[in-house]
Parts: structure tokens; C-alpha cells; sequence
């Protein structure tokens, strides 16, 4: 360019350049000899390739641009030629803007990366602060700050990552703690996903390269605020979207199309997605495909003391924009200074590595799919109805969900700024097994914790129980018990003179599902941990590097983060 800008056309204004070309034009024409800068081909196209750097600069017009077509044709250069040479120095430019905003990102997310890093944060500070503007469990921001920070966890052992899917009624604020991450540089946030984001079809028309978000996920961590308008679209594009990312989570993806061809990228990235109830529960048999690849947590329902204590904090709004803003830097300094903490795990205890496997078993003996067969019955009164008959299930093997499980609880303790995993980390990971189950199935299960007043003095639930707990019809209610029995997580007898059925949770899971889903008190635990969370002077809970500096490629933290 610097060559370009010393030659002598780039310093004479565009008029005289104009009134060259169109004199060198008419004298051809005429039949004179044109002026001795212009009198060969070779000079003329040497001229022209140093009037082009200039045409976008001075954003001339088209109608000039076809007269310099036309005086060009003149001089003995092709129409198609003139073109060729004006697309590829608009390319160029184009390349050229490309980079420069490319380089400025750049430089914007190493000092924002500098700037939290040097931030005094930590979680106790968070949950206060997250206390005083939301009356929701606080379960979800440890989760999901774990989840945000897990990729150097689970590359250094090479073990499968960690999607989490936060399930939630609308305003049970699971949008708002997820937004607390966005701030984090390694962070890519969206607001809604599309089904050709991740490899496109489309070449834009202004010649820039096409712009495929799977190409920008690699060491990252993908958030995506609400995947609603996933499950909005027609039934194949549900099945056509989820086969992708089941695809993407295995860390490759190859996709042709009709206008790019073979287009493939590798990718790995811990996943964070948001979506209702009702929009996940009209698409469970799409989600099966997929199930296996994400972790679920579903947002608990607010208690009435958490409801009275929302009423308060909406009326006072006093400074609430502040303190949101606040704490969304506290979430993403702490994040990313975990994300770059240099911390050495222990190694799991035998006790912590068998409650690990019991987990990784009871969730694939939760998420197995059954298979039935419809047959038409006679009942008693000559009515035909139809019974649907257990014939069979199919059950992921508990390899992949241990992984997944052991890299969120290691992740867990970084967040906690432990050297090891406590009960406080396995409780959070019983509550996301049992969500990970289909809502259903899950719901009967928990009809089994202590102190639902459904159940009988022994532990046992009837039928009729059941019926009456989940506001379901009795056959409904029959079906789900009898696939808890069918899947090995409950078992039943038949009692009393009436031989009425009861069931009971089944012995090696007992454990895990009568124990109560009570809201944590997280900065109790912390305070109880407190010689594991403090170093120094208790503020900063991590040890930081004095400098990090981001990488050519993306965000990578993989150097620095052992387990």
C-alpha cells in the first residue's frame, strides 16, 4: 500500500486523473498518439491499478466508474478485464477492513481480560450481591460459572465436556444469572440460535467471506439466552438442528452445501442454553437423540418465604441498575480469574469416586428410553382400550456421563476455590442428575423425598398416592410408576388384604432420591469452608498470573488449569 501511495497518480487529485484517461481516449479514437504514460497496454493497466486504491476511499459513484469502463474500453482494455481488476481490489479492501476490526476485537478483549483479571472479586461477594436483587435459589450461578470455566478441566484429561441446558419458568430468573457471564472475554453470547448458525449456505454479496459461528467456538463457551426459537421451528429443523450439535459435541463437524461445498470445522466448548418447561416437554422424543450430550438443571420453584422476599426486593428499586451492573463485573472477573486459576486438584477419594460412579449410574438408568409396543384390550364391560406394553429399553452405558459429571464437580471446586470435592459439590450434582431425567419421570421420583406427605409412614407410595401428587389421571400415574419399576429405579409389592401396589424407591438408589431438594445455603458453606475459599488476605481466592496474554488463535486456558 505504502508503494501504491508513493506512485505519481496517487497524488494528483481525481479530476486530473479523469481528464488523462479522457484525453488518452479521444486522442485513440482520433487517431492520435496517446500521452506517453498511457501509450502502451501495460502502462495503462499499471495507471488503472493505481487509480483503483483510491475509488473507495473517495466513494466515487457508479456512473464514473462505467466511464472509466468506457474510456478504459477505448484504450484497449477489455470490459471484463477492468472488472476482474475492480473486484479484486475491492476484495482486498474488504480483507484488509476484515483484519483491522479483527485486530481492534482483539485488542479490546486483552485489556478487557487485564482489566478483570486485576479486579478484586470472589463468591462469597457474588452471592451477597445476588441477594440483595434476586429472591431465586443461588444453585444456578455456581453451576453455570462452573460450566463457563470447565474446558481446561476436561481437555487436560481429555474427558467429554459439559453442555448444560438451564430449564425455567419464565421470570424464575435464570436469564438474568445467565447474562451475568456475558462480560467474560472467552464468553460468545447470543440471544437466540438459528438452524444454519453453525455452518451457513450464504455468500454475502459484497464479497466478505461467509461467516459461520462454529468457526468462532473453538476454547470458547457458547451461551445462548433462550433456545425457544429452536423448538419453534417445524418438526425436520428441530431434528435437523439437534442431529447438528450432537455431531458438534463430538468436536467435528463437516457440511456441504450447494453454494460453499465441503465446509468443516473442529470445535470444542462448554455449552450453556436456556428454554422453558413447556417448550423442552413438546419435543422430549427430539431431545432423546441428544439427551446424553447435555446436563440439565431445572430451576426449582420458589418456596413462599423466596416469594415474599421477591415482592420486597420489586419494590425496591432504588439503585437496582447499579447493582446489577456490579455484579455482572464481579460474576465475569471472578469467572475469568477462575478460568486462569493455576490450581492442583487432589486426587479423588475411593468415597467421592463411588459417589461419582452412583451418580453417573442413576443418570443413565434415569435417561434410558423405553421401548413399548400399543395393543387393544377388552375391559369388563365390553369397552376396548388400548395398553401400551413394556417390551424392552435402551440405556446409555454411565462412561460418558461420569466424565461429564467429574469435570463439572472438579470445575465446581475451582469455583469454590477448593483443592478438592466436598459434599457441597456432589449435592449440586445430585440436584443436575435428577434434572437431567425426562420431566416426567423425574417428577415421580421426587414423590419419594423425605417429608412428602404422600408418601405412607414407610416410605412407600400407592398408586392412588401418586395420582393425587402429581395431579395426573391414575392410569397415568400407574404408567409412571411402572416404568420406574421397568428402568430399575423403584420396586413395588402388593400389600394389605386389598393387595393394593406399592412402590418404594429401589435400595441402591435410595440414597439419591429421598433426600430433599431444600434451597442451599451457599454462603454458609462457604463460611464453613472458609480455610479452603480464603488465601492471603482473604479477599482474593485465587492465585493470579500478573499478566495473561490471549493467544493468536482464540481463548485457551488449557496451560494454565490442571486437575
Amino acid at each position: 500500500m505504502e508503494d501504491e501511495q508513493n506512485t505519481p497518480i496517487a497524488s494528483k487529485p481525481l479530476d486530473d486523473i479523469e481528464a488523462d484517461l479522457e484525453a488518452a481516449a479521444e486522442a485513440i479514437e482520433s487517431g492520435q498518439e496517446p500521452p506517453e504514460h498511457l501509450k502502451t497496454p501495460a502502462l495503462r493497466r499499471q495507471y488503472l491499478q493505481g487509480l483503483l486504491p483510491l475509488l473507495p476511499i473517495l466513494k466515487v459513484k457508479a456512473s464514473r466508474i462505467l466511464r472509466w469502463e468506457q474510456w478504459y474500453k477505448t484504450l484497449g482494455m477489455p470490459k471484463g478485464e477492468f472488472r476482474a481488476l475492480l473486484k479484486a481490489e475491492r476484495q482486498r479492501l474488504t480483507e484488509k477492513d476484515v483484519e483491522e476490526a479483527s485486530q481492534r476485537h482483539r485488542a479490546q478483549r486483552e485489556a478487557r481480560s487485564q482489566e478483570l483479571l486485576r479486579m478484586e472479586s470472589n463468591l462469597y461477594r457474588i452471592h451477597a450481591a445476588l441477594d440483595e436483587l434476586s429472591s431465586a435459589g443461588h444453585d444456578l450461578i455456581e453451576l453455570v460459572l462452573a460450566t463457563s470455566v470447565s474446558l481446561p478441566m476436561t481437555q487436560a484429561v481429555k474427558d467429554a465436556l459439559v453442555w448444560l441446558l438451564v430449564v425455567g419458568a419464565p421470570s424464575s430468573d435464570k436469564t438474568n444469572q445467565v447474562t451475568l457471564l456475558r462480560d467474560m472475554p472467552h464468553v460468545y453470547f447470543l440471544d437466540t440460535l438459528t438452524e444454519n448458525a453453525f455452518i451457513t449456505g450464504y455468500i454475502p454479496e459484497d464479497g466478505q467471506p461467509p461467516k459461520d459461528l462454529l468457526a468462532e467456538l473453538d476454547q470458547r463457551c457458547l451461551v445462548v439466552k433462550e433456545l425457544g426459537a429452536i423448538f419453534s421451528l417445524k418438526a425436520e429443523l428441530i431434528r435437523k438442528v439437534l442431529g447438528d450439535l450432537q455431531a458438534i459435541y463430538d468436536g467435528q463437524f463437516a457440511k456441504f452445501t450447494g453454494t460453499r461445498g465441503l465446509v468443516e470445522h473442529r470445535a470444542a466448548f462448554p455449552f450453556i442454553g436456556c428454554v422453558t418447561p413447556l417448550a423442552l416437554n413438546q419435543h422430549q422424543r427430539y431431545m432423546a437423540a441428544i439427551g446424553p450430550r447435555f446436563l440439565f438443571y431445572r430451576v426449582l420453584p420458589l418456596t413462599e418465604q423466596q416469594v415474599q422476599h421477591g415482592f420486597e426486593l420489586s419494590w425496591q428499586p432504588e439503585g437496582r441498575r447499579q447493582r446489577l451492573d456490579e455484579l455482572r463485573r464481579l460474576v465475569s472477573a471472578y469467572g475469568w480469574q477462575c478460568y486462569h486459576a493455576k490450581r492442583m486438584l487432589q486426587p479423588e477419594t475411593p468415597e467421592i469416586r463411588t459417589r461419582l460412579n452412583e451418580l453417573a449410574l442413576f443418570l443413565s438408568y434415569g435417561r434410558a428410553v423405553i421401548l413399548t409396543e400399543r395393543h387393544q384390550q377388552q375391559g369388563e364391560e365390553g369397552k376396548t382400550y388400548t395398553v401400551y406394553e413394556h417390551t424392552g429399553q435402551q440405556r446409555e452405558e454411565p462412561f460418558r456421563a461420569l466424565q461429564q459429571l467429574r469435570g463439572l464437580a472438579r470445575s465446581l471446586a475451582v469455583v469454590h476455590a477448593r483443592d478438592h470435592i466436598t459434599d457441597h459439590e456432589m449435592e449440586l450434582l445430585r440436584r443436575v442428575v435428577l434434572s437431567s431425567m425426562p420431566p416426567d419421570r423425574a417428577d415421580a421420583l421426587l414423590l419419594f423425598q423425605q417429608g412428602n406427605p404422600h408418601l405412607r409412614s414407610d416410605g412407600g407410595l400407592t398408586r392412588r398416592a401418586a395420582s393425587e401428587a402429581l395431579k395426573r389421571s391414575y392410569n397415568q400415574a400407574k404408567r409412571l410408576l411402572q416404568e420406574l419399576e421397568n428402568l430399575g429405579l423403584a420396586e413395588s409389592a402388593q400389600e394389605g388384604e386389598s393387595k393394593e401396589r406399592v412402590y418404594y424407591p429401589a435400595e441402591c438408589f435410595k440414597h439419591l432420591i429421598t433426600a430433599p431438594l431444600a434451597p442451599l445455603d451457599h454462603l454458609l458453606d462457604m463460611e464453613e469452608g472458609a480455610i479452603n475459599f480464603h488465601q492471603g488476605n482473604g479477599e482474593t481466592p485465587i492465585q493470579q498470573p500478573e499478566q495473561v496474554s490471549l493467544p493468536q488463535g482464540e481463548v485457551s486456558g488449557n496451560e494454565v488449569l490442571e486437575a
